[in-house]
């Protein structure tokens, strides 16, 4: 009998791993290694228990299974100081019931109830201490918590009751209790779905956004309108994009050294002191505060713009700076983020939002998307200027500079200075603007992305595209985030949102410098080549998708490979490998492959410079007929 209840359950336990590396496949959860703990050491206390029916091992198993649910706890919420008691005494409860294994059914029945009792206890209440205000990504503890907690505390009352005899009621708890950690999977699952249709249509509504500063700059441009028209559109759109109740752009007067507001939109109270006659008449506030300078240096606006950073203030009852602002009165603010507006290291102005709701404060993740906003909205605001400019003086070259200037902008000053990587790049455009792009991203301290890719088409319309997938990439690149679904929510970004003709083709990838791992996922640009030091194999990591932008329904996959040492990544654009002699002659791929391969030994800009130079050799005086691209990365 003992080896029929232990098939059944090793069928749900089976069923349950199989589900959980299905999910560890989809979701960067780090939480579900306890759960993969959990269900390979019941399914060996149960292997063992079949063997061997002795009740110390079904105890000594129940607490193995407390312990996996507590890591798992502590996944989400940290450490805490009584931990190191609790697993203090889970030693000593597995040595009691071991010790009982010989005592009479009496002493048996009380060391089981304590141990029970004891950590059972500090572990319904570390589940039940849980919220979704106090605990960040908690809602699979919170929406499983009922059913875990019910099957927990059948299967300690069971096992105590039963002597942990392994009876067919003490088996039929726990199976109830491998049912409610099914659910739990399942709810994780659920939640995971529900996570990520939020987050495309909060993609989609933040791309949608974006683009409305494209068509606003083209209409302005065509309708030749002034800046007023701009900024009222930032402020609208950034209230917008995070809910906010007010939101409002002041732009320095560098003469000055003042802030003045030149947009408003919704209800912004001023973050400041304010005479008394203005404050219980909003329109006489609203005429008070667009008549105000403010110093810089000066209230939360001014220091923002001082420090060249953003402030941001989740909770206004917490913080000095908005001691002003707490009163529940017409000038109370909750939350607020204040984001300068710079291009380069010039600082243009602040673009500040805020929160009245005290249910409904800003948080992290919108401090991220008002950065994004405000870093795309100062290039927007610069590039507008400049623009207007090139159709004034109805010079064609003007734009072909400003579309430049545009991708400068986006390209990166620095490369990530790690001892277990290099990069280096290598790029020159065919004619003033590049069709090609690329980006390096500290993820974390441990993570880099890399982009490279080829815009369709020219000058200020291939310009602008860069701008939407370097805003959206951005905004969305993390190093929990998987590349295939990375590239997926690009594409579903653009995609209806540019001209068919303005396609791109576009690689990703991130490396983890401690474990010398690289995941890579392509949109129909040329793929990965790798020259392995340890034998100079050549490998070409590819996978299959179309180019963003054309199809929005496609999913990209992804592939993931080890490092090692010496090895040498090389990824590139057409025209690096489509460069042709005089004779008609292309450089190729294989030239391309055997002249790292022949240098792998050396940094990567000695492997950049050398590849530059027999490029240039190769071709000679033929001129050169597409932009050029190349970035190298040596592991050390």
């Amino acid at each position: 009998m003992d080896w029929v209840f232990f098939a059944a359950k090793a069928v749900v336990l089976a069923l349950s791993l199989i589900f959980l590396v299905s999910l560890q496949a989809r979701v960067q959860v780090k939480a579900l290694a306890a759960i993969r703990y959990l269900l390979l050491w019941a399914l060996a206390r149960d292997l063992l228990f079949a063997l061997f029916p002795q009740p110390a091992i079904l105890f000594i198993g129940d607490i193995g299974i407390y312990a996996a649910l507590l890591v798992w706890i502590r996944y989400y919420t940290g450490r805490r100081a009584n931990d190191i008691y609790w697993f203090f005494a889970a030693v000593i409860a597995a040595g009691i019931g071991i010790a009982v294994e010989t005592q009479p059914g009496e002493t048996a029945f009380t060391a089981h109830l304590t141990a029970n009792g004891v950590l059972l206890g500090y572990l319904l209440y570390s589940i039940h201490e849980i919220t979704v205000h106090n605990t960040r990504e908690s809602e699979v503890i919170v929406d499983s918590r009922f059913v875990l907690s019910s099957s927990l505390v059948v299967l300690a009352t069971v096992g105590t009751f039963t002597a942990y005899s392994g009876d067919a009621f003490g088996q039929a708890a726990i199976m109830l209790h491998y049912i409610a950690i099914w659910f739990v999977l399942l709810t994780q699952s659920n939640l995971q779905h529900l996570i990520n249709e939020l987050t495309i249509a909060s993609l989609r509504r933040q791309s949608e956004n974006l683009f409305e500063f494209m068509e606003v700059l083209g209409g302005g441009i065509a309708d030749r309108v002034d800046i007023q028209r701009i900024l009222e559109m930032i402020c609208k759109s950034a209230s917008k994009t995070i809910e906010a109740d007010g939101a409002i752009i002041l732009m320095v007067d560098d003469a000055r050294n003042t802030l003045r507001v030149r947009s408003m939109s919704g209800v912004y109270p001023p973050p400041y002191s304010v005479p008394e006659v203005v404050k219980h008449r909003s329109a006489s506030l609203h005429e008070y505060v667009y008549n105000t300078a403010i110093r810089v240096g000066e209230t939360v606006l001014g220091q923002a713009v001082e420090l060249g950073e953003p402030i941001f203030i989740p909770d206004s009852t917490a913080d000095e700076r908005l001691s002003q602002n707490t009163g529940r009165d017409f000038l109370f603010i909750q939350s607020l983020i204040a984001v300068p507006l710079v291009v380069n290291t010039h600082i243009l102005g602040v673009l500040s939002l805020v929160r009245r709701d005290p249910e409904n404060q800003f948080t992290e993740e919108d401090l991220q998307h008002v950065q994004t906003f405000a870093s795309h909205a100062s290039m927007t605001i610069d590039n507008f200027h400049t623009y207007l400019e090139a159709l004034q003086h109805r010079e064609i070259q003007r734009e072909v500079n400003i579309a430049a200037d545009i991708q400068t902008k986006l390209l990166p000053k620095s490369f990530p200075h790690q001892s277990g990587i290099e990069i280096a790049v290598f790029s020159k455009s065919a004619r003033g603007v590049s069709g090609d792009y690329y980006d390096v991203l500290e993820l974390n301290d441990d993570t880099v992305g890399l982009v490279v890719c080829d815009v369709a088409g020219k000058g200020v319309p291939a310009s602008l595209v860069m701008v939407m997938i370097h805003s959206i990439l951005r905004l969305i690149a993390s190093a929990e985030r998987e590349v295939g679904a990375t590239l997926t929510w690009i594409n579903r970004g653009l995609s209806g949102q540019i001209d068919l003709d303005h396609y791109a083709t576009m690689s990703y990838l991130t490396i983890s410098y401690t474990e010398r791992r690289l995941s890579y996922s392509n949109a129909a640009h040329h793929p990965l080549m790798i020259v392995r030091n340890d034998s100079g194999a050549i490998e070409q990591l590819d996978t299959e998708g179309l180019p963003v932008g054309i199809e929005r329904e496609i999913v990209y996959p992804q592939t993931t490979i080890d490092l090692r040492t010496g090895d040498v990544l090389v990824l590139y654009t057409d025209g690096i490998v489509e460069a042709m002699n005089s004779d008609g002659e292309q450089f190729s791929a294989e030239r391309l492959a055997t002249v790292v391969r022949e240098n792998s030994s050396k940094h990567a800009q000695q492997i950049t410079d050398t590849i530059q130079s027999e490029l240039d050799a190769f071709v000679g005086s033929a001129p050169q007929h597409d932009d050029q691209t190349l970035m190298i990365v040596t592991i050390a």
